[in-house]
């Protein structure tokens, strides 16, 4: 009933805003695929971007310059810069379009600085019932779910667990998120352990590995040190066992040597080394917007000069998101590489409302970069919102604060 009474304050319709996009994003993938009907891919984006321009427009004649706006406004124009001085620039259109699409990070940013946190308790929970649904499904309907997945180069791996999202990374994302909050926040810990065990299912090995060094580093902030270095093991052991007996490491690190020696076609190590190269070429601008491992590059020149233009996966655009930091550094050069993470450790200090601490900021940006080998961050609306989910949880801890309606709230202010 305190949620009913709530709702309807503006920043609590923004909240039940997003839980309609998060209901409807968490599945679109799974309906595209089971249904033919892409457009609800591109309609859960479009959703996206109205929901945040009808609040930023709000603001903006409310003449309510919040810190964070400022900032999304600073990024376009710094990385638009970037993007015009780049190498192999596109054109102003081009630039204007892919530094846009570029901070997505920061304006999911915006919307959690607007974000009433009695919302967060819902928000967690929906999404929550919705994940376990879609592994329980994956589970029984194994066949179809694998008949959804995408075929690439490297064949289609059928063993692991993907859920709705039908992709193990992000299944293994939502699983450490969801383990994190349960743990620290609502302390259901029969839902950590449902988390946990979802999380060894997708063979995520990067998720994997992360999961422990979080649970650490939250540990650390509630408990004694002594406690905390008890749930490391508690959670840490059973995971490590796992990529030993599962994580066929031996393969990728194999299959990443022959990649930089020019004898294998590791889509992922490919895309971070030439992302590396072109920012070195390029000093210290990088490429240029829209030219490399973004959804604007597809058909650009750059992939020529790297060298893997003709690969299956550059062709059909499978396979140039697979290193976020290769792409940033590509595009935008060493210089946009620091100024993108330098910007979203000033916003998350401005959203934090000086209850994060250094080391809070430091694990946040080092989350983004370690899943940016693999996936960018600031371009992908999916781990921006795990990151906010993170920061969340994080900020909850700090203020010893509960996120949920039936607790002391906690205002984003």
């Amino acid at each position: 009933m305190i949620l009913k009474s709530v709702l309807f304050r503006s920043d609590q319709r923004l909240g039940v805003l997003i839980l309609v996009f998060l209901a409807v994003n968490m599945v679109a993938i799974f309906v595209a695929r089971a249904t033919n009907f892409n457009q609800i891919i591109l309609l859960s984006n479009a959703y996206f971007a109205v929901l945040t321009g009808i609040f930023i427009l709000k603001d903006i004649l409310a003449i309510k310059a919040k810190t964070v706006l400022v900032l999304f406004g600073l990024v376009v124009l710094v990385f638009f810069t970037l993007s015009e001085l780049g190498a192999y620039s596109r054109g102003i259109w081009v630039s204007l379009v892919s530094t846009i699409l570029f901070s997505k990070l920061f304006l999911v940013m915006y919307l959690a600085r607007n974000l009433d946190p009695e919302i967060v308790s819902p928000f967690i929970k929906l999404g929550f019932f919705i994940y376990v649904l879609g592994i329980i499904l994956n589970i029984i309907f194994t066949d179809f779910f694998i008949s959804l997945l995408r075929d690439t180069n490297f064949g289609v791996k059928t063993d692991r667990l993907v859920g709705f999202s039908l992709n193990a990374n992000r299944c293994g994302a939502w699983a450490v998120a969801f383990a994190l909050y349960f743990w620290f926040v609502e302390r259901r810990f029969f839902y950590v352990l449902i988390c946990l065990t979802a999380l060894l299912l997708t063979n995520s090995r990067s998720f994997i590995l992360l999961a422990p060094i979080l649970f650490f580093y939250l540990s650390s902030m509630r408990y004694s040190f002594a406690r905390s270095l008890l749930v490391l093991p508690l959670v840490a052991v059973p995971l490590i066992i796992f990529i030993v007996l599962f994580g066929d490491i031996g393969t990728t690190f194999g299959a990443a040597e022959s990649t930089l020696d020019g004898q294998s076609r590791y889509i992922r190590i490919a895309m971070f080394s030439s992302g590396v190269q072109l920012a070195l070429d390029n000093f210290p601008f990088g490429a240029g917007g829209g030219t490399f491992g973004s959804s604007m590059s597809l058909g650009s020149p750059v992939y020529n000069v790297v060298g893997i233009a003709h690969w299956a996966t550059v062709i059909d655009g499978t396979g140039i998101y697979d290193s976020g930091l290769g792409g940033l550094m590509g595009e935008y050069g060493f210089l946009g590489g620091f100024l993108a993470f330098l910007m979203a450790g000033i916003g998350f200090y401005f959203i934090g409302r000086r209850s994060l601490k250094g080391p809070d900021i430091l694990i946040l940006l080092l989350v983004i970069l370690y899943i940016s080998f693999f996936r960018n961050v600031f371009t992908d609306v999916f781990y921006s919102l795990i990151v906010m989910i993170l920061f969340l949880i994080i900020l909850s801890v700090r203020e010893g604060n509960r996120l949920n309606p039936k607790k002391k709230r906690m205002m984003l202010r």
